[in-house]
């Protein structure tokens, strides 16, 4: 219903971001009932420390936010709680020069098939590739894994208490170099690779069935 017509763009304008943090408070306070310390129940907003140097992405449908997402690059800003929610000193990870990690997705009940967030993960990732980034690192509930492991992410850590929010959480991360992963589990991701990359050919032999069966992956709570 909403593939073709959102539109997901990254968010800049001052009214923009606004509408942004209106619409965090919304799904993530009424709608999901969470309450995270940021959130401004007086205003009815949710701006996040992290949104100081991050990058957000809306899926629109007209001049209606369906979803948001936010990424943030290693080399633009301290990850504050997260950095040592994934333990970026330990590993070869080249941080913070080519590491991001992605975080706020809400998706609105309306919209909550994988579909939005399936756009707005991809924008992110385009986003990282460009910037020369290869290690994304994200956490969701335990529930919501298939679909981030469809689109080629891994267990990164053991399951933890999220650092903001008092439920366990999987604490998963993407090698944005490992193309041959991404065509293994035919991640839509793959295809974008190869576009922004320059590469001649998708990785062989997942060169011509690697898209996601988004009927079948539902997100029941719209959270990371």
């Amino acid at each position: 219903m909403f593939a073709k017509s959102i539109v997901v763009k990254s968010v800049k304008t001052e009214d923009e971001l606004e509408q942004v943090y209106r619409f965090r408070y919304r799904v993530c306070v009424e709608e999901l009932g969470r309450h995270p310390r940021h959130a401004d129940s007086a205003r009815r907003r949710f701006r996040h420390p992290l949104d100081e140097f991050g990058v957000n992405f809306a899926a629109y449908d007209g001049t209606r936010i369906r979803g948001v997402i936010r990424h943030n690059s290693g080399t633009d800003g301290h990850f504050g709680l997260f950095h040592d929610f994934y333990e970026l000193d330990r590993g070869a990870f080249d941080h913070p020069a080519r590491t991001s990690i992605t975080t706020g997705l809400l998706v609105e009940r309306s919209a909550r098939g994988a579909t939005v967030a399936m756009q707005l993960a991809i924008a992110c990732f385009e986003h990282g590739l460009r910037r020369g980034e290869r290690w994304n690192f994200i956490d969701c509930l335990p529930t919501l894994s298939p679909i981030f492991i469809k689109l080629g992410y891994v267990d990164h850590l053991p399951d933890a208490i999220h650092p903001e929010y008092p439920f366990m959480v999987k604490r998963l991360r993407l090698d944005g170099d490992d193309l041959d992963h991404m065509g293994e589990v035919r991640s839509p991701f793959l295809r974008r690779a190869v576009q922004i990359l320059g590469i001649d050919n998708l990785p062989s032999p997942h060169n011509q069935h690697n898209q996601v069966d988004n009927q079948h992956l539902q997100v029941p709570h719209g959270l990371t």
